[in-house]
């Protein structure tokens, strides 16, 4: 598992919790707490949002801001 740092210098693993600052990609999730996880398969990280009863889960291609919310 590589390591992974948030905007600000903490360290990210799996599991832990995280807030969208901004994403180019997906502006609708800025502002909103996601999951992050480990993704063994393809050696990545993957962040999950749950709104209007939907989850998304993508890579975090597009988001350029992130804080470290909580560690697991």
């Amino acid at each position: 598992m590589g390591k992974f740092v948030d905007s600000y210098g903490s360290l990210v693993e799996d599991r832990c919790k995280i807030l969208i600052e901004s994403n180019y990609n997906y502006e609708f999730l800025n502002g909103r707490e996601a999951s992050v996880e480990w993704d063994a398969e393809k050696g990545m990280y993957k962040y999950s949002v749950s709104f209007n009863n939907h989850n998304h889960t993508s890579d975090f291609h597009g988001i350029h801001k992130f804080k470290l919310i909580s560690n697991p």
